[in-house]
């Protein structure tokens, strides 16, 4: 598995020379950068240490109007080599590097002060002081510094074993703990192969033949081949530095930022609940400002709602929501930076708490106890937060908690034990991904729920049997997969009743009371008296819609078409003598039936059409033959 390092530092302090130096490769790709011997867009290099590390190199330019060329390279970084010239120190562009590090919470890296061979002893060492210092309140505060010079070869070997050192002290990276995420920090074609994509996979594997799906914009294709410092693999694993060939998706229709990812595994969003802290020397941000925010490899404009305060002042931390003007992909976790487009300057980090929030309304209690729970609580504390009103797929569930498999079973095994946590499935059902995920409250909430509604429907319509299952789940506001399953399991409950597409409780009995009992018995009479010629629409006498409603329910009528109804016995006599002439081998005409039935030219056709509808029969000519 490769290790990716980032380098990171004010512009013409040597960090392109550097890289040079550690692989013999120039990270400046464009023949401008070269000549004006700048970095200008983020350069990709490799080389193995001598202990067998494989290192993955992005090169960031340093110029402040490159910031964000400089954003899109950090994301996905295990390690950075920070780069401060030895003879100017820390410079405005390392100082805002540092800045942007500290709040993307980048622990692990070097400090390289390069240009040794420009400076004396002593002012080498009131440099390193000096440098020290300035990192003593960041994230790596603790990282080694490494004197070096690319250009005489002093304090490279030094600098080789403080990588080996380095990369041997990172922590391990928890394989397959989510669903592949690749931020797209390039884009381009190559005649012959088609589009090729490439970017640092943040999560899970990838490989050759899988189906996969570009955000936001939910495109489709297949990946047709996968590089890794230019050598070709079948499959490729979190952390590295990987270029995708794809198939079915056009170079045009991406971009930077967008995300290659799995179908159906991610969905876009424009809402990001954040836990804000603002840099030490930031201006006080205030409610409704607009803002740029870089996110995995995009950059996107935003509108900051504080959500617990008016204004937030440098060096102080806030709840907010960030509203989007263009959808993005995030989880929970992810960190970025928010900058002021002009002046232009970094002026915090953000920690993204949930990903599919509702719009929150400010400075309410309920809502900054949620976020206080989604931003230190426990992780079965932090699963409930995100199920407290709405049943999850266990996949999404987990995907939503930013946690890997391990800990988000644990956390939920422990929710289950405390009772703060349900599983909508069959006792016996194993835990899939596709099971169903909410808080208790909400589980005994839904079934409450679903219980009045049937009970009201019961009370508007006494003489209806059940619910129409589809009324039933619009009632209810829930998704057709989620309320399957939810019926599913109800359907073990004693006091539910499910039949087809009709749902009621099983206490409840359509029963007509004993004045509508009179006038379905007076109805009935005048069918009773002449079976086989039903009255007339004009004989018929009043009767309420639900009570005829209710005839056709209890099938005391049998409808066979446009006021033409008979008796079940009656109903039942004529399709048996149907199918008794089809099995015969006999063709039927319209007199013949009408003949056999002793009833009228108008209900034998009615009648015949009726099994004509049944696929029964079918019409040739003036004849009715098998189907």
């Amino acid at each position: 598995m490769g290790i990716t390092l980032g380098t990171a530092g004010h512009v013409d302090h040597g960090k392109s020379s550097l890289v040079q130096a550690l692989t013999g490769i120039n990270p400046d790709r464009w023949e401008e950068e070269q000549r004006r011997q700048m970095t200008l867009d983020l350069g990709f290099v490799w080389f193995s240490t001598p202990a067998g590390h494989s290192v993955n190199l992005v090169d960031v330019p340093g110029h402040e109007r490159l910031i964000k060329n400089m954003l899109a390279g950090a994301t996905g970084f295990d390690g950075v080599l920070f780069v401060v010239a030895a003879d100017e120190g820390m410079q405005p562009q390392s100082l805002e590097h540092l800045q942007i590090l500290n709040q993307l919470g980048v622990e692990h890296g070097l400090i390289v002060i390069s240009k040794i061979d420009l400076v004396d002893a002593e002012w080498l060492e009131f440099i390193s002081g000096e440098i020290q210092a300035q990192f003593a309140a960041t994230s790596l505060a603790n990282a080694p510094i490494v004197p070096v010079s690319a250009r005489t070869g002093a304090g490279m070997a030094q600098l080789i074993q403080a990588l080996d050192q380095l990369i041997s002290q990172l922590p391990a990276r928890m394989l397959q703990q989510h669903n592949p995420r690749l931020p797209i920090d390039r884009v381009f074609s190559i005649d012959g192969f088609g589009t090729v994509v490439t970017g640092t996979l943040r999560d899970g594997n990838l490989s050759i033949g899988m189906e996969i799906e570009i955000l936001p914009q939910q495109l489709r294709g297949r990946i047709r081949g996968l590089q890794s410092q230019q050598i070709s693999y079948t499959n490729v694993q979190t952390g590295m530095r990987v270029a995708v060939n794809l198939s079915g998706i056009e170079r045009q229709s991406l971009k930077r930022g967008d995300v290659l990812t799995l179908p159906q595994t991610f969905e876009p969003t424009n809402l990001l609940d954040v836990l804000i802290e603002t840099t030490a020397d930031a201006p006080s941000l205030s409610h409704n400002q607009p803002l740029q925010l870089y996110l995995g490899s995009a950059e996107l404009r935003c509108t900051l709602a504080l959500l617990d305060c008016d204004t937030l002042p440098a060096k102080q931390q806030a709840f907010g929501q960030l509203r989007l003007q263009h959808p993005t992909i995030a989880q929970r976790g992810d960190r970025g930076i928010l900058r002021r487009a002009s002046p232009a300057a970094t002026v915090a980090g953000i920690r993204v708490l949930d990903a599919h929030p509702q719009r929150h309304r400010r400075m309410r209690p309920a809502v900054i106890a949620q976020l206080q729970q989604l931003a230190n609580g426990l992780p079965h504390e932090i699963l409930l937060q995100h199920i407290q009103q709405q049943c999850l797929s266990w996949q999404e569930l987990q995907q939503r908690s930013g946690f890997d498999s391990e800990t988000a079973l644990a956390a939920l095994n422990t929710g289950c034990n405390n009772g703060l946590i349900s599983i909508v499935s069959a006792t016996a059902a194993p835990l899939t991904a596709n099971s169903l995920i909410t808080s208790t409250g909400y589980w005994n909430q839904l079934q409450a729920n679903l219980r009045q509604i049937l009970a009201e429907y019961h009370t508007t319509w006494p003489l209806r049997s059940a619910m129409p299952r589809e009324e039933l789940r619009k009632r209810m506001g829930l998704a057709a997969s989620n309320f399957n399953q939810i019926l599913q399991v109800l359907a073990e409950q004693a006091w539910l009743s499910i039949e087809a597409n009709q749902i009621k409780l099983t206490e409840h009995q359509a029963q007509p009371n004993a004045n509508q009992q009179a006038q379905i018995q007076a109805l009935l009479a005048l069918w009773q008296s002449n079976p086989a010629l039903p009255p007339s629409r004009e004989q018929w006498p009043k009767l309420e819609p639900e009570l005829w409603r209710y005839l056709l329910q209890t099938e005391q009528l049998i409808h066979i078409g446009a006021e033409v109804y008979f008796l079940p016995k009656q109903y039942q006599q004529m399709h048996s003598w149907v199918l008794e002439q089809l099995a015969a081998g006999q063709s039927i005409s319209l007199a013949q039936a009408r003949d056999a039935w002793q009833t009228s030219r108008k209900y034998a056709q009615a009648m015949l059409e009726h099994c004509d509808q049944l696929r029964i029969t079918r019409r040739v000519g003036d004849l009715r033959v098998a189907y």
